[in-house]
């Protein structure tokens, strides 16, 4: 683009407005040569306006592209940024666990090969520690004891339980049609119930249903710190155990009683007619002790008098208990079987978290196959986040138990070769 026709008429004509006029008069072709020129002039300036006002709309068009763009490319590495870290937890949380089933699995094993048998009169301090089985009835020279109700039981727990009559919101949706098609509503109903932890009143729709703020009263547990069977001392691992609570009857107290509860009210409530902040106290009660109370087998280390938990040759420590007679075959069985619950569920949560993860990479999932093409022989490139969950699952399994049980570890390749060649055999057909 050339401005130099119509810089110089300008700067010519600027500095000298006189000769240009006389020029003009004595040189009509000159100056008809200049209108022209000032007149192409104009038509370049006007073009070099549209040109420079279109690049400055490119310009804000392509900033604006950008700025669009950008954070759609922010959203999309964060999406990727949650999904690998969705599958590490889910792999970490699966070594874990492997790691975690299988000490336990040898630990129940060493245990059931030590463990001998001793009858309830048998239960006497030792000289030698070894890893016993008992079945006896539980006693102690202490009580379970309430103090501030005057409560007292010869068991090895005594729960206090409070509940308070409070308002409780109860929120349900359904869903009708109206002229933008379907919508949904919410509706909250309010009803009063006995609820042993505190409602917050404050989010409630209805202000008029207001709940007190604290309890008068507070729930808790008073457990014996010494427990035996037989002339042997219970560890606190045992005593924990000990969960078979069943209701007392209320003693009688300065408060109302009920059929198995205290009442306390403070606003002339009644069990039957009660009022909002009213107050019940139950009673509960778990190993009752003595020869006519709960009987318990017990799988534990014998050390003098003291039952302590087994340590496996790993670490792990094996305590069991169970109520009543119960051998100890049993018992370890019933330990198995908890340990193998324990693993599945865990396996299970780490089997989602992994499907989510991979759900989220869906659109990078072919990436490592492509650039690998030996990946293809594992994984087919046309896998769903579900066959890679799959895959990602039985394989983290099988690395586990070959740490921990190499014979397991074969049975889950087995498996793992199952699916591998179906879903081959699948893709090949389609």
């Amino acid at each position: 683009m050339t401005w130099t026709p119509r810089t110089f008429l300008t700067s010519s004509c600027s500095l000298h407005p006189r000769n240009c006029a006389a020029k003009a008069d004595r040189h009509p072709t000159l100056a008809a040569s200049g209108s022209q020129q000032r007149r192409h002039g104009m038509s370049m300036t006007g073009t070099g306006q549209t040109e420079s006002r279109d690049l400055r709309e490119e310009e804000m068009d392509s900033a604006e592209t950008l700025e669009d763009i950008e954070p759609s490319h922010y959203s999309v590495l964060f999406t990727y940024a949650v999904g690998v870290s969705l599958v590490a937890a889910a792999v970490c949380l699966l070594l874990w666990n492997e790691h975690r089933a299988g000490a336990l699995s040898k630990a129940l094993d060493q245990a059931l090969e030590q463990v001998v048998h001793i009858e309830e009169n048998d239960a006497t301090p030792t000289n030698s520690t070894r890893l016993i089985h008992v079945t006896g009835h539980l006693s102690s020279h202490q009580e379970a004891t309430d103090e501030a109700y005057n409560v007292s039981v010869a068991a090895v727990k005594l729960r206090r339980l409070v509940e308070m009559y409070q308002w409780v919101e109860r929120s349900t949706y359904r869903q009708y049609a109206d002229s933008d098609g379907i919508a949904m509503e919410q509706d909250f109903a309010y009803e009063l119930d006995w609820r042993s932890e505190l409602v917050d009143s404050t989010p409630f729709t209805r202000v008029s249903c207001v709940n007190p703020t604290e309890f008068p009263v507070k729930s808790k547990d008073f457990v014996l710190s010494e427990v035996q069977l037989g002339q042997l001392q219970l560890s606190d691992g045992l005593i924990s155990m000990i969960d078979n609570f069943q209701p007392l009857d209320a003693v009688s107290s300065g408060e109302k009683a009920g059929k198995n509860f205290i009442y306390m009210t403070g606003s002339g409530g009644t069990p039957e007619k009660p009022q909002v902040g009213d107050v019940r106290i139950s009673f509960f009660v778990a190993g009752i002790l003595g020869p006519h109370g709960d009987k318990v087998s017990i799988v534990s280390e014998c050390d003098g008098r003291h039952l302590r938990p087994f340590k496996s040759t790993a670490g792990v420590l094996v305590e069991l208990l169970e109520f009543g007679d119960v051998t100890a075959r049993v018992m370890f069985k019933q330990a198995y079987a908890d340990n193998g619950l324990s693993t599945f569920l865990f396996r299970s949560i780490a089997w989602f978290i992994s499907f989510m993860g991979f759900s989220l990479l869906s659109p990078v999932l072919h990436v490592p196959s492509d650039t690998l093409p030996w990946l293809r022989l594992l994984v087919p490139a046309e896998s769903s986040p579900m066959e890679f969950s799959v895959y990602a699952w039985l394989v983290v399994v099988l690395f586990g138990w070959a740490l921990a049980r190499p014979l397991h570890a074969m049975s889950a390749l087995l498996a793992c070769i199952i699916p591998f060649i179906t879903t081959r055999r699948l893709h090949h057909e389609a």
